[in-house]
């Protein structure tokens, strides 16, 4: 869908592959509904991994002087309303589907990058997208989070197992950019001593601060659960729930608050991950393994 396509063959085009995506998913046919999702999902953003992409290539070069220009952009670059249709359609589809897909990783590849580009202080907007869809849209797809309570459970366990590979991705990009950052700061100011040790020292420690964080959530939720298996709370609550739900919610503040000050921030898909597993407490048995074994991978990773 380029930018010669008519208006009217546009909007035809957008609409045939959410309708092509829902039949194909109420008949069984998983396999090609989730790929017309995914060709749905790519539709949605300027450039797939766009934003990844065009922070390599602005990315200072080992002995270049820092440049404060701004990135010159092609016009395939920039958020367009088709993109906005792409993304409403996408979402629709999502809700109405829900349990029939199979294929989580392309739908939550598609919001963590649509997150990105719409909280990027580098991404450009074409005039005809308005201020009030991009929030609807950011909108949507954190009321995502709340809706997946109405999964099943296998839809939920297939969905957060593409949350924690998304994460374990964006978290080997994550270190892959910083390590290669600082190789660079440190090549062009290898005659001031101690200049690339004060950057090391300032990311470790917000990184300390988001492990000591997801270590702390990490050992309340197993505490909840070792309540929660030894028999009910008083009045019928659940000492599971209520505790794992705690636990949770101080994980969401910590890593919050953790990652403002730190040089490897949390990625759509860590955020969410937890965010969707305090929405799900009262069924957390289906996912906790998951959960807490991968938030404690990321408390034991250490910026080297």
């Amino acid at each position: 869908m380029t930018q010669t396509v008519s208006a009217p063959l546009l909007i035809n085009q957008l609409n045939i592959l959410p309708q092509w995506a829902v039949a194909t998913g109420i008949l069984g046919l998983h396999r090609p509904s989730d790929i017309i999702i995914a060709t749905l999902c790519k539709f949605t953003v300027p450039r797939w991994h766009g934003q990844e992409l065009m922070s390599l290539d602005t990315r200072p070069q080992p002995g270049s002087q820092p440049s404060n220009s701004t990135p010159v952009l092609s016009s395939n670059e920039i958020f367009r309303w088709r993109h906005v249709q792409a993304s409403v359609r996408l979402l629709q589809v999502v809700h109405v589907l829900a349990d029939a897909i199979t294929d989580w990783d392309a739908v939550l590849d598609c919001f963590e990058q649509l997150t990105l580009f719409l909280s990027s202080s580098k991404s450009i907007f074409h005039e005809d997208v308005t201020p009030l869809e991009l929030e609807k849209i950011s909108n949507a797809i954190h009321r995502f989070k709340n809706y997946t309570i109405f999964l099943s459970d296998e839809a939920l366990v297939r969905m957060m197992s593409s949350l924690v590979a998304l994460s374990l991705n964006s978290l080997a990009v994550s270190a892959t950019s910083t390590l290669s950052s600082t190789t660079s700061s440190n090549g062009a100011n290898s005659s001031q001593l101690g200049g690339g040790a004060g950057v090391s020292m300032a990311g470790t420690g917000g990184v300390n601060a988001l492990e000591k964080a997801i270590q702390r959530s990490v050992s309340n939720i197993n505490g909840a659960i070792s309540t929660g298996l030894q028999g009910g709370g008083p009045n019928g609550a659940s000492p599971l729930s209520a505790g794992v739900n705690a636990s949770l919610q101080y994980s969401v503040e910590g890593m919050s608050t953790a990652s403002s000050s730190s040089a490897l921030s949390c990625s759509y898909s860590l955020q969410a991950a937890v965010d969707i597993a305090k929405c799900n407490a009262y069924r957390i048995a289906c996912i906790w393994q998951m959960v807490t074994s991968h938030l404690r991978m990321i408390a034991s990773h250490k910026v080297r």
